[in-house]
């Protein structure tokens, strides 16, 4: 916390080698609510994506609101974009990185939920090439 009421968590990703190049991402957050109580809870990430030799660039901010009720430290798992989106993955390769930070500003107007909240963790649900199709050297 930084006295701005704003809690984050900064971190890279770098895509394994069997995701299927240029096919969507889906970023999810698992948490608790530290107290029971109502109101709304606004989640942000924040996101730039290169591949090797590449250069980044500016920062898109994927923001949802989760609705209560919020029970005391029940595991939850919300999708970090609008909709279960995800981001899209089109021109991205192998091994890119994605630099990422989460947040959340309970001082936003949208985010009326009083309590904190607790990550637990954060995944992104990724499509894996097919490996007899794509690694055609591995043994059936």
């Amino acid at each position: 916390r930084d006295g701005e009421a704003i809690d984050a968590m900064s971190f890279t990703l770098q895509l394994p080698h069997n995701w299927k190049e240029g096919s969507t991402i889906y970023p999810h957050i698992h948490w608790i609510a530290k107290t029971s109580g109502s109101g709304t809870m606004k989640w942000n990430l924040e996101y730039t994506w290169v591949n090797i030799d590449g250069t980044y660039s500016g920062l898109t901010t994927s923001s949802v609101t989760v609705n209560a009720p919020f029970v005391m430290n029940q595991h939850l798992m919300t999708s970090l974009t609008s909709g279960n989106t995800g981001i899209s993955g089109e021109g991205k390769t192998l091994s890119s990185v994605l630099i990422c930070r989460i947040y959340r500003n309970s001082s936003n107007s949208e985010d009326t939920y009083s309590g904190d909240a607790g990550g637990l963790s954060m995944d992104f649900h990724i499509s894996l090439k097919n490996p007899f199709v794509e690694y055609p050297e591995l043994p059936n």
